[in-house]
């Protein structure tokens, strides 16, 4: 994926804060996967962003936890069946007892 995603040449800065940081092959961007492969995701570019280093962590300890209380919370009052991986409440282990959603 990582490969696939430098050879277009889009990606000189952060998908989410837009730091410019060096292109994927010298290491200052991340391509990281929304959904992690370890529960079902694709390695696909649409299942994937570009980050700096700190947006990855923010991305994994705090974001991708709010959404999945913000889904399991609309799921109770619409009676809905959205859902995300169960990992993303822990923050896919990168999150610190210290860290609050």
């Amino acid at each position: 994926m990582i490969r696939a995603l430098d050879k277009t040449g889009r990606y000189e800065c952060c998908e989410i804060c837009a730091t410019k940081c060096p292109r994927l092959e010298n290491g200052g961007l991340e391509a990281v996967h929304i959904i992690s492969e370890e529960v079902g995701g694709l390695d696909t570019t649409e299942n994937a962003l570009v980050l700096c280093a700190h947006c990855h962590q923010v991305l994994d300890r705090f974001i991708k936890g709010k959404i999945a209380m913000a889904i399991k919370t609309h799921n109770r009052s619409a009676r809905s069946a959205f859902s995300v991986p169960d990992n993303w409440l822990t923050g896919e282990g990168r999150r610190h007892k210290r860290d609050e959603i």
